[in-house]
């Protein structure tokens, strides 16, 4: 029985110091990654630097290294990236509020003055044409009416506030910007007959297109290639391709898909440009934060000349069809911008027989192949530079 009792002790002893050397190790391993810590993450980065350069054996190389030194680098080293970014993240919050409690603190001193209670810049250098600060109230208030409004290229109308005090108060006269709402929605809107002392809020934060820049989506699918001769290799081709939407004022709209990088095709979005080919136009309309767009093609390789009739009177190149195409988009906000996305909701295709009248649609099946539109501003689109 104590025999019993002897070897029952001595088990638990034994099982007690390979416990005890077990955690001895860990703890001795922990020591020796923390003190090869920085050597490894260095090695990491740079085996991620080269990834990202499409050198992989050197990037396979600093890898091992790393791991050799840390196990698991590749855990330390991204949530260490986490950290920093978390952290970078509250600062920008924090400088954020404290910047808008000081904007609101000028704003509210700049809303209790009046436009003839402060004076407007005046040019320092002598010229022999006539200063802004020289026209009266009525004019600029004129100006700023027909000129800005017109094209509803209100980011004008934020940078001429920003010039002085008075242009600050004119750049935010209730008028003007009741004026930009009606121009945007129509006076029959309803949320145009509620009373209301602040336009320009509704303006900014109800969903709207913007008219001074694109919607870009970009598309990308992979092709197949020929074989080759020794029928060993077999190519895979990704292609990109571009789908750009601008909208106008007026309630026209420019839609074109196209190979061509946003740099060449912002240009050929212009109404002075030949409509046909890949540039379709058409109209659209809003109705709350859903775009309704509607475009034609036309071909203008089918207009008809006098030299192109029959004796009979029949064009000999007329179209025996067009197209018709419907798009239905829904606004969201993206990366803090409001209005700066469209969402596939609906695209359908209308082909119409020109001698009959009837029209055959296709509705096409919206996948990961149409991806979304972000606007992109324009420089050349504003008024400033035209």
């Amino acid at each position: 029985m104590a025999s019993k009792e002897q070897s029952t002790d001595t088990d638990e002893l034994a099982e007690f110091r390979e416990q005890w050397r077990a955690e001895i190790k860990e703890k001795t391993l922990a020591d020796t990654h923390t003190d090869h810590l920085p050597q490894a993450e260095e090695l990491y980065w740079m085996g991620v630097a080269a990834e990202e350069n499409k050198d992989m054996s050197a990037a396979i190389l600093y890898y091992r290294q790393a791991i050799q030194l840390v196990p698991d680098i590749e855990r330390r080293a991204t949530k260490k990236e986490r950290d920093k970014d978390r952290e970078k993240e509250e600062e920008e919050e924090q400088e954020e509020d404290e910047e808008s409690k000081d904007l609101s603190v000028i704003s509210h001193s700049l809303s209790t003055l009046s436009i003839d209670d402060v004076t407007c810049c005046h040019n320092d250098s002598p010229t022999t044409v006539t200063h802004i600060s020289a026209l009266p109230v009525e004019i600029i208030r004129y100006i700023l009416l027909l000129i800005v409004i017109n094209d509803l290229d209100l980011r004008s109308l934020e940078q001429f506030g920003m010039v002085c005090k008075r242009f600050y108060l004119f750049s935010r006269e209730q008028l003007i910007w009741r004026k930009a709402c009606v121009k945007l929605w129509g006076s029959g809107h309803s949320m145009l007959a509620t009373p209301t002392s602040n336009w320009r809020h509704i303006f900014i934060t109800q969903p709207h297109v913007h008219f001074n820049g694109v919607y870009i989506s970009r598309s990308l699918y992979v092709r197949t290639g020929e074989r080759s001769l020794d029928r060993l290799y077999k190519p895979f081709h990704t292609v990109v391709y571009y789908r750009y939407i601008r909208f106008f004022t007026d309630g026209s709209v420019l839609y074109m898909t196209s190979p061509d990088s946003p740099s060449m095709v912002v240009n050929k979005l212009n109404k002075i440009n030949e409509v046909g080919g890949a540039l379709l136009s058409g109209y659209y309309t809003q109705s709350n934060d859903t775009i309704s767009i509607v475009v034609k093609r036309y071909d203008p390789s089918h207009e008809q000349s006098p030299r192109s009739y029959k004796r009979r009177g029949t064009p000999i190149n007329a179209p025996t069809s067009h197209q018709r195409f419907h798009m239905e988009l829904v606004l969201k906000n993206s990366c803090r911008k409001l209005s700066s996305a469209l969402k596939w909701k609906k695209f359908t295709c209308h082909n119409i027989q020109n001698s009959t009248g009837r029209i055959q649609t296709s509705e096409y099946h919206i996948d990961h192949n149409y991806t979304p539109f972000y606007f992109s501003r324009v420089k050349s689109y504003s008024i400033i530079n035209r």
